[in-house]
């Protein structure tokens, strides 16, 4: 969280901007955060990663034209089989834009 300016920039607008003295002082181990530094720190680490993993995934779904999904239907065995239940065998798909639009 501390290697970028766009982190640094995300760490003070969620409200942590430790000083660069106590911010050295934490990664070296010689001072530990208080507690409520310490909940938001692990707040804006796991906002960050959410951002960073969701345009990567974006990313590897919408490569190569696509990404290819299988859908297995439920399990229908208590379905009585008057009229109701119905042949399901897996389908494939081919999702082209993960993204709204």
């Amino acid at each position: 969280m501390t290697r970028s300016k766009h982190a640094h920039r995300t760490m003070a607008h969620e409200g942590l901007n430790p000083a660069p003295s106590t911010l050295r002082k934490w990664l070296d181990g010689t001072q530990t955060p208080r507690e409520d530094d310490l909940v938001l720190i692990e707040a804006t680490y796991r906002r960050m990663r959410r951002n960073r993993i969701a345009r990567y995934l974006l990313q590897r779904l919408n490569a190569n034209g696509g990404t290819l999904i299988e859908i297995h239907p439920a399990e229908d065995g208590n379905v009585p089989q008057q009229n109701r239940r119905r042949h399901k065998s897996v389908r494939k798909v081919k999702i082209r834009r993960w993204t709204r639009s």
